[in-house]
């Protein structure tokens, strides 16, 4: 399942539990909680965990209604949060070196951006820029300590680039990244 196929408040559902439990695989919460933070009743609630279990994104961890993410609910998830409603869920941070957790946002993001921008309305310039800018965030990611200066400055350039696209969820999650 992708999670195009979900519905928004199945995705909504599936955030809020990465937004509580983020990657650690033993957290776990209860399916009415995260419900009543959705403002659902306690049936409605219940029923999206059901359908979130049948796909097999989260699991069942007590009779009183503790859930979990599966491997692949914390998957789907961490695609999702990055850029749903714009913000992001991983800030780059200002030490020297990126860490893993970042890495992983960062990745996130950078994939939403190069999905979008075919649709920027870039002049040629521009998208060349854009690629290059992607081109050695990406570059910086492979090495074993992947250099936050070099990284920002090309999160610095992508934002100014998307200032002029028509892509503003992209460009919000960019921004967000780049937020201290």
């Amino acid at each position: 399942m992708t999670g195009s196929r979900l519905s928004e408040v199945d995705e909504r559902f599936l955030v809020e539990m990465f937004e509580h439990c983020g990657m650690e695989s033993e957290c776990q919460v209860s399916m009415y909680d995260v419900g009543r933070k959705l403002g659902l009743d306690r049936g409605v609630a219940s029923r999206i965990a059901e359908d979130l279990m049948g796909s097999g994104l989260i699991e069942l961890r007590t009779l009183a209604g503790g859930v979990c993410l599966s491997e692949r609910g914390r998957e789907l998830a961490q695609r999702i949060a990055p850029v749903r409603d714009g913000e992001a869920r991983f800030k780059l941070g200002s030490r020297p070196i990126i860490e893993e957790a970042q890495q992983e946002g960062l990745e996130t993001v950078m994939a939403e951006v190069k999905s979008q921008a075919t649709e920027l309305a870039l002049d040629f310039d521009s998208l060349n820029e854009l690629i290059v800018d992607l081109k050695t965030i990406a570059v910086q990611l492979t090495s074993p300590r992947p250099k936050t200066a070099i990284v920002r400055a090309c999160l610095q350039s992508i934002e100014r680039i998307l200032q002029r696209g028509t892509a503003p969820r992209v460009l919000e999650a960019v921004s967000a990244l780049l937020a201290e």
